[in-house]
């Protein structure tokens, strides 16, 4: 089982090349890591990974913002949670 962790509020100059050294310089490990444009998604092998990511980087200051990271969540939660919205919003 594969899972994804989200890592977001990155800035303009970071691509996938420096989060995989940042996540080597730490010792984690990670299958591949996709996206980019201030965010992505890095693919591991088990919770113990995923949580460990999570703790080093959520809440990261980085230059002047604030690293968010999390797990991802699928297309098919996205969805639930806008159909949900709408409803509850009546639109």
């Amino acid at each position: 089982m594969s899972i994804g962790v989200f890592l977001g509020g990155l800035p303009d100059w970071a691509n996938r090349e420096i989060v995989e050294s940042w996540l080597s310089e730490e010792g984690f490990q990670y299958n591949y890591i996709r996206g980019f444009s201030g965010c992505c998604v890095i693919n591991v092998d088990n919770d113990d990974d995923a949580d460990a990511i999570i703790a080093r980087y959520d809440q990261a200051p980085l230059e002047d913002r604030i690293l968010i990271c999390e797990l991802a969540r699928s297309k098919q939660d996205q969805q639930k949670r806008q159909e949900h919205r709408t409803k509850r919003n009546g639109r």
